[in-house]
């Protein structure tokens, strides 16, 4: 299980949340974007995006893996 940033309520800094497969995360990879968790190993999230990720790092890809470190809930 992983924990990520919870920004959905007034919250402390520092503040997270357990998430899981099937749950929407935020991460910012040239600009802030989501991604629905498809898969969880150890603090890897693998994120999909069925319409692709922007920006030049991703371009259009519809998988990416970012550390939970780097991930929130709005």
């Amino acid at each position: 299980m992983a924990r990520v940033r919870d920004y959905r309520r007034e919250a402390n800094e520092g503040d997270t949340i357990a998430v899981k497969v099937g749950d929407v995360v935020g991460f910012k990879s040239d600009y802030e974007q989501a991604g629905v968790i498809i898969a969880i190993s150890g603090d890897d999230l693998t994120l999909e995006n069925e319409q692709g990720f922007g920006g030049d790092y991703l371009r259009y890809a519809t998988t990416t893996v970012e550390t939970a470190d780097r991930c929130w809930v709005e």
